[in-house]
């Protein structure tokens, strides 16, 4: 079956730094032909606590303190939804940053 790695960066996650955790990374089955908005919304019914943190079932988006990274390239948020994945992608989801000086 196709999968994905997917991995969750600290700063989105109070309770990854609460573990001690500096990330969370693991292989998610896919489904042929899934977009990365479609695994987004099912990673979200099937691991709630994944889904509460990066997906806003409400509005059918990311929230809007999460970037997507898919395979070293960061996504612009409208690009997030109608990308189709394939099998050994890399989804590594990072906290929006702001600042400067």
């Amino acid at each position: 079956m196709a999968a994905v790695w997917v991995e969750l960066l600290p700063g989105l996650s109070r309770d990854l730094r609460q573990q001690g955790l500096s990330s969370v990374r693991r292989e998610v089955a896919l489904n042929p032909g899934e977009t990365l908005g479609q695994f987004l919304a099912r990673l979200a019914v099937e691991q709630p606590y994944l889904g509460q943190t990066l997906w806003d079932a409400g509005t059918g988006a990311l929230r809007p303190h999460v970037q997507v990274v898919l395979n070293g390239r960061l996504l612009a948020a409208g690009q997030v939804g109608q990308r189709v994945l394939a099998d050994g992608d890399e989804v590594v989801f990072v906290p929006v940053y702001a600042g400067g000086a």
